[in-house]
């Protein structure tokens, strides 16, 4: 007797796939596979779930990378806003930057929707977001 074990979807190039496309009939064909083949595995929890984990992945790395750029762009802000030399508007623009930008980022929003947005200009299927979520 074989021990049930949930399938490792790591390796399966549907995943990046659909990351990377809009839609499941494009992912299906950057994948090499069937848009049936495709809806299938979607219907599939573990598939799902490995899915998920992939996206969280994704967004994740994307988070850390703009935490880095925002230190990098402070840090330019405030240069500008110091330097003595600095024509007056560019201190002042940077400035009010700085202040505006302090103000608006106490708990910055975390924004689910880009993937809807860009699933939104193909109307004639469902995004993959809406087929994660049970539609």
């Amino acid at each position: 007797m074989t021990q049930s074990s949930p399938k490792s979807h790591a390796d399966d190039p549907l995943i990046p796939a659909l990351l990377s496309n809009t839609s499941v009939r494009s992912a299906a064909n950057a994948a090499g596979v069937s848009e049936t083949t495709a809806y299938r595995r979607l219907s599939d929890k573990d598939f799902c779930e490995s899915l998920q984990a992939a996206k969280y992945q994704v967004y994740s790395h994307a988070l850390s990378r703009l935490q880095t750029a925002a230190c990098e762009a402070v840090s330019v802000l405030v240069e500008v806003a110091g330097d003595t030399e600095a024509p007056p508007a560019a201190r002042i623009k940077a400035a009010e930057s700085i202040l505006s930008h302090a103000d608006n980022t106490l708990y910055p929003p975390l924004s689910s929707d880009a993937g809807r947005r860009l699933a939104a200009g193909n109307t004639s299927e469902p995004s993959i977001d809406a087929l994660l979520s049970g539609r």
